[in-house]
């Protein structure tokens, strides 16, 4: 986790030195003066690299707040941290943490773990996307992480419709 913090922060500095506006005052400080000026008063209007950061950010505390919450009532921690190994971090995010994955825009198909895919997606399914649902990975009554169970997802399909 330590790595993706020095990443964040490598990214940050992206907002300050790529793809920035200077005032017009920029122009009329003499040229001893226009390197502080640069470094210390530039503002990026990139909402391309501040959208990458903030998604960053979030599935960083996204991340943190799922693993806060397991430590502090899952009932064998260690257990559980095991059976989370066997899978990646992207497939951690989207059926832990609520996210979803864009596997192929060529094919359009998108993975998640959401339970009303359906109508969270309607807009994606009728341009033609393709939704690969996962069972979502939840903490059970007992304290222990498992994957929904298919009565559940046929129980919710059932009160849908």
């Amino acid at each position: 986790m330590k790595k993706i913090g020095i990443y964040i922060k490598l990214l940050l500095l992206l907002i300050v030195f790529f793809s920035s506006v200077l005032s017009e005052e920029y122009y009329d400080l003499p040229n001893d003066k226009k390197l502080a000026y640069k470094c210390f008063y530039r503002k990026s209007y990139n909402p391309k690299i501040v959208n990458l950061i903030v998604g960053i950010l979030s599935a960083q505390a996204s991340l943190y707040e799922f693993f806060y919450y397991l430590k502090n009532t899952s009932n064998d921690y260690q257990a559980d941290i095991n059976y989370l190994k066997q899978f990646s971090l992207d497939e951690i995010l989207v059926r832990c943490c609520g996210f979803h994955k864009i596997i192929s825009p060529v094919d359009k198909m998108i993975s998640t773990s959401d339970v009303n895919y359906q109508e969270d997606f309607a807009e994606y399914i009728k341009q033609g996307w393709h939704i690969d649902f996962v069972k979502p990975i939840v903490l059970n009554s007992s304290g222990r992480l498992e994957e929904l169970t298919d009565d559940f997802i046929n129980i919710r399909n059932f009160i849908r419709d």
